[in-house]
């Protein structure tokens, strides 16, 4: 059984943030970005989960605050794919904080969106690009194909052979509700 350990949580975090001024001294962009991504999952996995984003737990409310700023500092570092994959996170989380704030999420939410899927390489992760695809078919800017396989970019045997079952798993199931 999971238990959350706030003293474990606040000595993380604490850890991050040495880190991160650890690497911003040492001036690797690259780097840096890498660990405010990951300082930003640090605060924002633990507490979002359907449940607690339809619960508007103030818990979630205030850690995905949190997370937002290190995501959107990782995304003016980054170039290229992991450009692309802390912007889908970013978007992820400000559409997250809407629904928590009870407000709409459209315009910011799509421009994030279109800007992902043009920066994801889908070979590299094909589940980034699954939920980029959702957001955009949401909002009619793309059309999906008729068939699964046409929509994955990589098959789900090399998916599971490079990333495991779970993963082979995650995406099917991901790309078979995108279609239905």
């Amino acid at each position: 059984i999971y238990r959350r350990d706030p003293e474990l949580f606040a000595r993380a975090c604490g850890i991050a943030e040495e880190q991160i001024g650890a690497v911003r001294q040492a001036g690797d962009t690259a780097e840096l970005a890498a660990t405010l991504f990951a300082t930003g999952l640090l605060r924002y996995n633990p507490f979002v989960s359907e449940e607690t984003v339809r619960a508007k737990e103030p818990e979630t409310l205030a850690a995905v605050e949190q997370a937002v700023p290190y995501f959107e500092e990782a995304v003016r570092l980054a170039a290229g794919h992991e450009r692309g994959r802390y912007l889908k996170q970013l978007t992820e989380a400000r559409n997250t904080l809407a629904a928590l704030r009870g407000e709409p999420s459209g315009p910011e939410l799509l421009a994030g969106a279109r800007e992902a899927f043009d920066l994801i390489d889908p070979v590299r992760d094909p589940l980034s690009l699954i939920f980029l695809l959702r957001i955009l078919v949401r909002f009619g800017e793309v059309m999906l194909p008729d068939d699964l396989d046409e929509l994955l970019p990589v098959s789900l045997a090399a998916v599971r052979d490079r990333d495991g079952l779970r993963q082979a798993a995650a995406l099917f199931g991901d790309a078979l509700t995108l279609t239905q």
